[in-house]
C-alpha cells in the first residue's frame, strides 16, 4: 500500500525541506511539504519559487494533481482516482522521468 511516507522516502535524496503537519525537516536539494491532505514538491533551483508539483486529497478520495513550471501560463492540473496515480505523477515530475506527464489529461489552470 502506498502512503505519504513511501513518497517522502522515495524523493528524500532530492529535497531540501519537508513540512509534515507544520513540522519542517531538512534534506537534499529540492523541497516538498506535506500537511494534512496535500503534498507540494518544489524545485529550489527556480529562484521565483513557482516551479512545483502538488497533490491534494479530495473528500471523495480522488486527488487533484497540479504542476507549474515558472509562470502562471505553465500551470496545469488533473484529477486522478487514487493515491497510486498521484504518487506516480509526483515522482515522475520530481525525477523528471521521460513521459511522466503523458499518464494524465492536463488542463491549464487560470488564476
Amino acid at each position: 500500500m502506498l502512503n505519504a511516507c513511501s513518497l517522502l522516502e522515495e524523493v528524500a535524496a532530492i529535497v531540501d525541506r519537508v513540512t509534515f503537519n507544520a513540522h519542517i525537516i531538512e534534506t537534499g536539494t529540492r523541497s516538498y511539504r506535506l500537511a494534512a491532505s496535500f503534498l507540494i514538491v518544489e524545485r529550489t533551483t527556480d529562484p521565483s519559487g513557482h516551479t512545483y508539483a502538488q497533490a491534494l486529497r479530495r473528500d471523495d478520495g480522488s486527488y487533484l494533481v497540479e504542476h507549474r513550471d515558472g509562470d502562471a501560463g505553465h500551470h496545469y492540473g488533473t484529477i486522478v482516482a487514487d493515491m497510486r496515480t498521484a504518487h506516480q505523477l509526483l515522482t515522475g515530475w520530481a525525477f523528471q522521468l521521460p513521459g511522466w506527464s503523458s499518464h494524465a489529461t492536463w488542463s491549464q489552470i487560470r488564476q
